[in-house]
Formats: C-alpha cells, sequence, structure tokens
C-alpha cells in the first residue's frame, strides 16, 4: 500500500492548493503596491519594475532545477522547503529597510516560489489517478486565479488601513500553517533511487534561463539595443549547450528525461503554455488602457472591469476540470482557444470612446470561460502518461514556458502596442489639429508628439493635468488624440493576440485524447 492510497487526496489538494493561492496572491498584489513603493523609496516606476522583475527571474531560472530536485529528494521535503523560504523572504520584505534589501528578498521569494510550484503538480499527479486528475487540476488552477481576483482588493485595501508593509506580514501566517499542515498531510516521499544531479546541465540552464528572462524584460525597455541582443545570443547558445549535454547524459540521471519529449501530448502542451501564457499577459495591457484612457476609469473602477473575466475562471475552471474527465480532455482544450479567441475579438470590435461599459462584458466572461477551457485540461493532457517519479521535473519544464509566455506577453506586446500608439498618434494628430487656433497647432503637434507618443508618456499625460496649447480646444483636443490613439492601437494588437492563440488550437487539434482510466 502506498502513502498516498492512506491519506486523503482532498487534504493533499487542499495544502497544495494553498500553497500556490500564497504565491499567485503575493504577485498580483505587487502590481498595486509598486507605485507606493516608489513613493516610499523616493524612486522612478521604471526602477521599482525590478521589485516585481527579480522574483519573475530567480523563479523563471530555477524552477526546472527544483523540479528535478524533487524528483530525487521527496516533493513533500522541496514543497515545505519552499513554503519556509517563501515565508522568511516574505518576512525579510516587510523588514526591508532600503530598495537594494527589499529586491533581494524579493528574489528569495522567487526561490522559494521555484522550489514550491512544481511539486504541487507532481503532488497532485501522484494523489489523484487519471480518471480524477483534471477535476483536481481545476481546483487547484481556480484556487490561484481566485488568489488573482482578490490579489488587487486585498492589496489595496491593506496598504490603504496599514502600509505596504502589511502586505507581506499577511504571508507570515499563511506560510507557517502551510508548513505545519503540510507536514502533516502531504504524503511522504516514497523509496528514491541514489541519483547524482546533472550540475553541469543546471548550471548551464539557470544561466541560460537567466539571460533570457532578463534579456527579454530589459531589452524591451531599451528598444533591444546591442547589449540586450548579445544577451540573448548568449543565453540562445548556453541553452544548445545545455541541449547537447542533456542529450550525452539520457543514461546517466539528466536534469531533464527526453522520455518526455516522446509523448505527443506533453510535447504540444509545451508551447501551447507559451502561446495561452503570453496571451493572458499581453491581453491585460490593452484592455487595461482602454478602461483608464479611452473610458476614464480609475484604476479601481478598471479592476472592477475585469473582475469578472477572473471570477468566471475561477467559478469554470473545476467544471471545466470535471468535463474534461468525462469527455476527454481535448475536446474541452480545443474549445478553450475559440472561447478565448472569440471573447478577445468581440473586446476589439466594440472598443470605442463612447462604448458603455456592460457592453464589454460578453468579450470578457467568454475570455474567462476561454482561461478555464484552457489550462486544466492543458496541465491534465500534459501530465498524463508522465511517470511520478519524474513528475517534478516535468511540471517544471510546464511552469518555465508559462513564465517565459508571460514575459514575453508583458515585454514584447508593449513594444507592440507603442508602436501602434506611436503611428495612431501622428494620424490622429493630424486629423484632430484643426480644432486648435492656427497660430498654437505646431505647438500643440508638439505637444502631442512630445506627451503621448509612448505608454509611459501617455500615463504621465493622462494622470499629469498639464496644459496643452491653444487653451480649451488645445485641451480638448489633446484628450480626444489620446483617446481615439488608444483605440487605434488597442485594436490591432488584440487582433495579433488572437492570432497568436490559434497556435494553441494548432496543438489542441493535433493532441490525442488520452486513454481513459478508470482507476
Amino acid at each position: 500500500m502506498t502513502v498516498t492510497s492512506v491519506r486523503d487526496p482532498k487534504l493533499i489538494l487542499a495544502v497544495v492548493s494553498f500553497g500556490s493561492f500564497m504565491s499567485s496572491l503575493d504577485m498580483s498584489i505587487i502590481n498595486i503596491v509598486t507605485p507606493v513603493l516608489a513613493r516610499e523609496f523616493e524612486s522612478s516606476l521604471a526602477a521599482m519594475t525590478w521589485v516585481i522583475n527579480a522574483y519573475l527571474i530567480a523563479n523563471a531560472a530555477l524552477v526546472i532545477l527544483c523540479g528535478r530536485l524533487g524528483d530525487m529528494f521527496g516533493h513533500k521535503r522541496m514543497f515545505l522547503i519552499g513554503a519556509t523560504v517563501f515565508t522568511a523572504a516574505s518576512l525579510a520584505c516587510a523588514a526591508a529597510p532600503n530598495l537594494t534589501a527589499l529586491l533581494v528578498a524579493r528574489a528569495a521569494q522567487g526561490v522559494g516560489s521555484a522550489m514550491l510550484y512544481p511539486q504541487a503538480m507532481a503532488i497532485i499527479v501522484a494523489a489523484y489517478p487519471p480518471a480524477r486528475r483534471g477535476a483536481a487540476i481545476g481546483i487547484w488552477s481556480a484556487v490561484s486565479s481566485l488568489a488573482s481576483v482578490l490579489g488587487p482588493l486585498i492589496g489595496g485595501t491593506l496598504t490603504s488601513l496599514a502600509g505596504w508593509r502589511s502586505n507581506f506580514v499577511l504571508n507570515l501566517p499563511i506560510g507557517c500553517a502551510l508548513i505545519v499542515v503540510g507536514a502533516l498531510v502531504l504524503p511522504a516521499a516514497g523509496a528514491r533511487q541514489r541519483q547524482s544531479l546533472d550540475w553541469l546541465g543546471a548550471t548551464l540552464v539557470t544561466l541560460a534561463l537567466t539571460g533570457l528572462s532578463f534579456g527579454l524584460i530589459e531589452g524591451a525597455k531599451h528598444r533591444w539595443g546591442a547589449v540586450y541582443g548579445l544577451i540573448l545570443v548568449v543565453s540562445a547558445v548556453l541553452f544548445a549547450a545545455f541541449v547537447v549535454v542533456e542529450r550525452r547524459r539520457q543514461g546517466r540521471s539528466p536534469l531533464i528525461s527526453f522520455q518526455y519529449f516522446r509523448d505527443r501530448n506533453y510535447t504540444l502542451m509545451v508551447p501551447a503554455t507559451t502561446v495561452v501564457s503570453l496571451v493572458i499577459v499581453g491581453t491585460m495591457l490593452p484592455m487595461a488602457m482602454f478602461g483608464q484612457y479611452a473610458l476614464e476609469f480609475t484604476p479601481a473602477q478598471v479592476g472592477a472591469l475585469m473582475f469578472p473575466m477572473f471570477l468566471t475562471v475561477a467559478i469554470c475552471a473545476p467544471l471545466a476540470g470535471k468535463l474534461a474527465d468525462r469527455l476527454g480532455g481535448k475536446r474541452v482544450f480545443m474549445a478553450g482557444p475559440v472561447f478565448f479567441g472569440v471573447g478577445i475579438l468581440w473586446f476589439a470590435a466594440v472598443a470605442d470612446v463612447d462604448t458603455w461599459w456592460p457592453v464589454l462584458m460578453p468579450g470578457l466572461l467568454l475570455v474567462g470561460m476561454g482561461l478555464s477551457c484552457t489550462f486544466t485540461p492543458l496541465n491534465s493532457m500534459a501530465m498524463h502518461n508522465v511517470p511520478k517519479q519524474l513528475a517534478g521535473a516535468a511540471s517544471g519544464i510546464l511552469h518555465t514556458a508559462r513564465q517565459f509566455g508571460s514575459v514575453i506577453g508583458g515585454s514584447v506586446m508593449a513594444v507592440l502596442m507603442q508602436a501602434f500608439l506611436a503611428t495612431a498618434v501622428t494620424t490622429h494628430t493630424a486629423a484632430l489639429s484643426d480644432r486648435v487656433p492656427p497660430a498654437d497647432r505646431p505647438a500643440f503637434e508638439q505637444f502631442v508628439a512630445d506627451s503621448m507618443s509612448s505608454i509611459g508618456r501617455a500615463a504621465e499625460f493622462a494622470g499629469s493635468g498639464a496644459p496643452a496649447p491653444g487653451g480649451v480646444a488645445g485641451a480638448v483636443a489633446a484628450r480626444d488624440v489620446l483617446r481615439e490613439s488608444v483605440i487605434s492601437a488597442v485594436r490591432p494588437t488584440l487582433l495579433v493576440l488572437a492570432a497568436i492563440l490559434m497556435i494553441a488550437l494548432v496543438c489542441a487539434l493535433f493532441a490525442r485524447s488520452p486513454r481513459k482510466d478508470v482507476s
């Protein structure tokens, strides 16, 4: 009798979901806190993005290694160590006396999350048979989505009542409870064969992933200068060297077993994960910009506008998991990109300066349904044939693919939208400048070009109330240029994202329906 057979799988699922909730909650909270941190440490918002990026880079760089360590030394052990590191790092964040200390503590949180996250999927794989795994993964995904929904609300409330440090203090009781309950509930690791860690492979892939993350995040900010291009090239060379090393070590405890990629579904789900994550993060920026600058909503109102989408995920993900168990993951997965894509196209079609916000709801709800029908069966199909003793590293690869999709969606798509915005500002300035007195038109055109040619400048202009040349007429014209330009940038960006999403649909079409296992 295995250990998992005498443990209640529901309790095990609750613990690992609780751990993922803590990690996801911290990520969604920090987006709300960043402007407050900028004032606290008298730093620019550009510099404060590293409060987010330090976490992302540490997480993306180490998650494959930590998944493999879980396979070698036990998923429960690595999960509890990760929870401990994350909790201790949260304490360090709360006590940080300066920005440098905060960034180091945030990177440590990323390390803790990298230890914790891949073990969660591996533990679910061990605790649930394939016939019930989809529903379990659906609940796990829904809990993470719920954290994304509650994060801005909790973060804003705590920051208002008790300051930004309270957001990190919140992790302390959660983390301590997770460690204690996890030690009692999670199944102990079964017997492990003595294996050596592939140190060369671990070093190469960690350096490659660190460079790739850093290059993508910073390169987008600096228009892909020579330095960041070189970093990406070196990262690609390191990754190629890693593949060569792993190929030679396949019979001697490799960091990544190529056995995963003999399974068609796993091989297809890795790029599908990257694409879906890219589109999720990529859609947030244009949707948020439309709400703030075209509809002129406050950030809180934009959050309320997006709330139904995330709530739909939290409600529908477990249902999608059960449906995947009953009908087969492929059918549910194929519906995901379709719902998601139609939702994006709906939003793009109705987005206008005079759009009544309820008209946006069908698109947002379809996006939420699409996400529910995508990630749950995707994870279940990917892990269906993975041996339990290799589930940690396999989960780590999926999580890395998801992280890089998020990084690409946040950086590359921002550059794309900025290009659309710059073109739109030029077009709409030419169309609307005749509202300004002729003597003020040259100054007005230069003012608009200086104030709205990038996303960052447009955000500063919208919040500054700076007077435009041409008096009242100039101010009204400048406001209309911004609103029309944002819409002209949002639409093509969303269309590009809908097209990219079709890659996930192609992956679904070529996937095989896993054989039903009624055990």
